[in-house]
């Protein structure tokens, strides 16, 4: 093992910082290059008022390009018009500056992944959103999980500081009973 000390130990450290950082780079677009879609298929022995956890992150991550200007307002809105042509079921939505968590119901005819495909694609080309490509579902099974990722959820802004309480969070929404 060599070692260094002083000016060589700094500048050795320099260059292992900036061969590593390459090489996570490296790593980083091999894996991204990689990636595989995730699938978003709903098998056909789940109910149709199955419950879905979703999130969609935005574009540039830790930036705030969905609660900037009245952007969450619109997404509230264009959620309310496809509710309103029965393409789904929001049981709750919450837009945080770069993601959104929701729990939703999808119709069978359509579903979740055209669905979502579509709304994401409209959002994107109407207020320019940049959406992550795919996005995050997992399906709850039962009360139990349903009132735990509702927690979940609307303590988002609470985790990340944003707010105090989860009820000063101005852009959560919910359909039907309170959540």
């Amino acid at each position: 093992m060599w070692k260094l000390r002083g000016r060589d130990s700094s500048l050795a450290y320099e260059a292992l910082c900036e061969v590593g950082s390459l090489a996570v780079r490296n790593v980083a677009m091999a894996v991204k290059s990689e990636r595989k879609r995730l699938p978003h298929t709903v098998p056909f022995w789940v109910a149709d008022d199955a419950v879905f956890f979703i999130t969609m992150n935005a574009l540039p991550r830790c930036g705030s390009p969905l609660t900037e200007n009245d952007t969450a307002q619109k997404l509230w809105d264009t959620i309310l018009f496809n509710t309103n042509k029965r393409l789904w079921w929001p049981h709750l939505v919450l837009v945080m500056p770069d993601h959104l968590h929701a729990l939703m119901s999808f119709s069978l005819t359509t579903g979740m992944m055209k669905s979502l495909g579509n709304w994401k694609h409209y959002t994107a080309r109407m207020y320019g959103i940049r959406w992550q490509r795919d996005f995050f579902d997992h399906r709850l099974r039962g009360d139990e999980a349903h009132i735990e990722k509702a927690y979940y959820i609307r303590q988002n802004p609470v985790r990340k500081g944003l707010v105090d309480d989860a009820n000063d969070w101005p852009y959560a929404w919910t359909m039907g009973k309170g959540i």
